[in-house]
């Protein structure tokens, strides 16, 4: 990969059509559903579990003004329902009535002729325990037992584009496109937890293309990109715990699944980027010197442990079972409400000149050669809420910093780049390549 190119080698390259002297236009659609499907072997019902996709849209594109103007647009829906089903570790009966096998309770008299001992059930987990969705498999045998449940996660997608060219002259054009792809999904991590998510993406490009001269080619382009993704768990009131909170908690009892949980989050990124790059031919080098500046404007807001994490394991020798039913926990992690702001929005921008040389060595031999130096501004927050562990061995708290790093790593973001293509034996056919690049 060449310099005009940053980060780690990876390198994707999207083209959108343009539009012609004529109208063209396609429409299509790809459907799929379970009618066809085999049965997984995890399935908890007779038959397939049900799956539908539909994909469709259509692209119409022609001139505005011949030779001139040309537009092109594209539309593509996507309707999928797909159920999956989820396994997990449940209470079994007994141990939702307060009863757990002898070898699981210490201190608590055990039924030699029923093998269990009542421990009861703390009121305070009730709601807790009763969250937990019941057996429908095997019993482990632990007071444990499996619950398989299919869960639906409906998608719904749209999709939307449209490009318009223009041609100042034979050495002048000019393109702008404009996408917009928004989707919802209904997500089930696990069968109590039901996330409503939702993404918007939109990209605006402008791009001009000046030839020069015939040996001189120079290329503007200015990019906007805003993302707008919002995770929203939604409230299971059986799982509250932080009263006044409004999130649910999380429950994490060794030897059972995890129930509860929250994933909300909000992040909204807008993107800006202007870049420039002059190209010219000299003899057998093919020269690219370009400049590009990226400014970041990202808010988020990801309340991590606002819904509190409490943990049942044991203090001592008793199972985390016999903790959990007389509500014994080992810890709680969360955050104290009216100090529970999750919202950092955070600016940063990068500055990134580069040249590339392709030096035509021979009619047979072609080597790359280019620098990067890819700086980037030490991010800041916009209301100055940026906190940190200065040193974790020894601070008992938070201190207050002016921004992320104490040190700009990107100081000395140089990076290098070497490459080359060899006709191995001169007739068009066989070929080596290799690069390096930091």
């Amino acid at each position: 990969y060449t310099a005009d190119y940053g980060g780690n080698g990876a390198a994707v390259n999207a083209a959108i059509r343009s539009g012609t002297n004529s109208f063209h236009g396609s429409a299509y659609e790809f459907a799929r559903n379970s009618a066809m499907d085999a049965r997984n072997y995890f399935d908890p019902t007779p038959g397939p579990l049900p799956f539908s996709r539909n994909q469709f849209g259509g692209t119409f594109g022609g001139p505005i003004r011949q030779d001139k103007t040309f537009f092109f647009a594209n539309y593509e829906g996507l309707r999928q329902s797909l159920t999956v089903p989820i396994t997990t570790t449940v209470p079994d009966q007994n141990f939702r009535n307060g009863f757990l096998p002898c070898a699981e309770t210490v201190g608590v008299v055990c039924n030699p002729t029923t093998g269990l001992a009542d421990v009861g059930v703390n009121p305070n987990i009730k709601s807790y325990l009763d969250a937990y969705p019941l057996p429908n498999g095997a019993n482990l045998g632990n007071g444990t037992a499996l619950n398989t449940s299919p869960l639906d996660s409906p998608l719904f997608e749209n999709y939307g584009v449209v490009r318009i060219d223009h041609n100042f002259s034979s050495s002048d054009s000019l393109f702008g496109s404009y996408t917009i792809d928004n989707a919802t999904l209904t997500a089930h991590p696990d069968p109590v937890l039901t996330d409503a998510d939702s993404q918007r993406n939109q990209y605006l490009s402008v791009e001009e293309r000046k030839v020069i001269s015939p040996t001189i080619l120079n290329v503007a382009h200015f990019g906007y990109v805003r993302s707008n993704i919002d995770v929203d768990t939604l409230l299971n009131s059986a799982l509250l715990v932080v009263p006044g909170s409004g999130i649910q908690g999380t429950i994490n009892v060794i030897g059972l699944s995890v129930v509860g949980g929250n994933d909300t989050a909000k992040e909204l990124v807008n993107r800006f980027t202007w870049r420039d790059q002059l190209s010219f031919v000299k003899g057998r080098h093919s020269i690219d010197v370009g400049f590009e500046v990226v400014r970041h404007y990202i808010d988020a807001d990801i309340p991590i442990v606002n819904g509190g994490d409490v943990f049942y394991d044991p203090l001592g020798p008793e199972s985390s079972f016999q903790a959990f039913l007389q509500d014994q926990a080992l810890a709680f992690a969360g955050v104290p409400l009216g100090q529970n702001n999750s919202t950092c929005m955070m600016r940063h921008t990068n500055l990134s000149p580069y040249i590339q040389d392709k030096f035509q060595v021979s009619r047979r031999f072609v080597v790359n050669l280019g620098l990067r130096y890819d700086f980037e501004t030490n991010p800041t927050e916009v209301h100055d809420q940026l906190y940190n562990l200065v040193n974790p061995i020894t601070d008992t708290g938070f201190t207050h910093v002016p921004r992320a790093f104490e040190h700009n790593p990107t100081r000395y973001n140089l990076e290098p780049r070497v490459g080359f293509a060899w006709d191995v034996f001169g007739n068009q056919k066989t070929s080596l390549r290799g690069g390096f690049g930091a």
